[in-house]
């Protein structure tokens, strides 16, 4: 018992110099919920200004992090899949320390092939029983993704001994993923209240 309990010490942790979290760039899907009828939540592209949005968001994250390496966590769909490679593109490839498709990244699950009116109606119906705790049928509350993001902070937490992870004091972590789990990441982060 001894020898473990010198294993889970903190002082093998090495924290990052920053923790920057970003949402992708705007999609076809935030410019018509019609895109969610034929098009599967995680294969959504990026508009025409969602990709511009991220070429500016990765030469915003180039100028913050200066000559700074970065390790990169990203959700699986191809929205953040297609804004995190504009910011790659902006870093030489001796900053990026890896990349690591994490799937408890993901949006808000609202069901599969969206019927446009009852996903309204769904949202509607969310508004008075309360947004965080309403689970959407055959999809997820935002208490189950708040679960998730619990689940990737504590994931998050064990990688800081990673020395691929984390190589230096100047080493920052970057994590790709949507609005709402952008959200409830802060929320996990500084403790908020529901």
């Amino acid at each position: 018992l001894r020898d473990s309990r010198r294993h889970f010490t903190n002082s093998s942790l090495k924290y990052p110099k920053r923790i920057i979290i970003a949402r992708h760039g705007e999609s076809k899907g935030n410019i018509s919920a019609n895109a969610y009828v034929t098009t599967p939540d995680w294969l959504i592209p990026l508009s025409n200004t969602g990709a511009a949005q991220s070429r500016q968001l990765g030469s915003r994250l180039s100028n913050l992090i200066s000559s700074e390496s970065c390790y990169f966590y990203t959700s699986p769909y191809l929205r953040t899949k297609q804004t995190l490679s504009y910011i790659l593109k902006t870093l030489p490839p001796s900053q990026i320390l890896g990349i690591r498709e994490e799937p408890r990244l993901t949006e808000q699950q609202f069901g599969n092939f969206q019927n446009v009116n009852s996903i309204n109606s769904a949202k509607n119906e969310r508004i008075k029983y309360g947004r965080f705790y309403y689970r959407f049928p055959e999809g997820e509350s935002g208490l189950d993704v708040y679960n998730r993001c619990s689940s990737f902070v504590n994931t998050l937490y064990r990688d800081f001994k990673d020395e691929d992870v984390i190589t230096s004091d100047d080493s920052n972590i970057f994590i790709m993923t949507h609005g709402l789990t952008m959200r409830l990441l802060i929320m996990r982060f500084f403790h908020y209240n529901v």
